[in-house]
């Protein structure tokens, strides 16, 4: 018999907020890994947004906060402007993502709650609350930059299944220390 759904809500809160002493079971750092909690990183996005009936261009912004040391677990609030002719759509969208990799980068999924404000079915402009989803690649550095890259694919639902797909490719800075590919220098 399988626990009733109701306690996963429940289970996670209590593995985001487990104690230091727990933490400090994971295995030590390999050689060249950046010792605590990997940085916060800021960065920005450009892509193409097609939700079925137009495209458009867009130009948008995040942040990339830690929720576990490793860098596995991260809250990645982001927004973006959507530029469509004579129209422009704003978004924010508090994302919650698993990332393969960690600190290093990798695969990541994950999603959220998103406000999205434009003009939906008459004149004025309105904001709905829908959710998206996402999925993408991310580099800790790039040929020793100080940055890393990504490239993400945003599914949104938004009012009524109003669906939005946004593909993009994104830069971030670390915003102290440095990573571990700089220390093994």
């Amino acid at each position: 018999m399988s626990p009733p759904a109701s306690t996963f809500p429940y289970l996670a809160a209590l593995l985001v907020l487990m104690p230091g002493a727990v933490l400090g079971q994971r295995p030590s750092p390999q050689p060249g890994e950046a010792p605590g909690w990997a940085p916060i990183e800021i960065g920005a996005h450009i892509g193409f947004d097609s939700d079925g009936f137009t495209d458009a261009f867009v130009l948008g912004a995040q942040l990339r906060v830690p929720v576990w040391p490793s860098g596995h677990v991260e809250v990645v609030p982001n927004g973006s402007i959507t530029f469509r002719s004579r129209l422009k759509d704003y978004e924010l969208a508090p994302d919650l993502v698993v990332v393969t990799g960690g600190r290093g980068g990798g695969l990541y999924l994950g999603g959220g709650p998103l406000w999205l404000n434009t003009i939906f079915d008459g004149p004025d402009r309105a904001t709905e609350l829908g959710w998206s989803f996402v999925v993408g690649l991310r580099s800790s550095r790039v040929f020793g930059a100080p940055f890393g890259t990504q490239i993400q694919l945003r599914q949104s639902y938004v009012a009524d299944f109003r669906r939005r797909r946004v593909l993009s490719l994104g830069v971030n800075f670390p915003l102290w220390g440095r990573r571990e590919s700089a220390r093994a220098r």
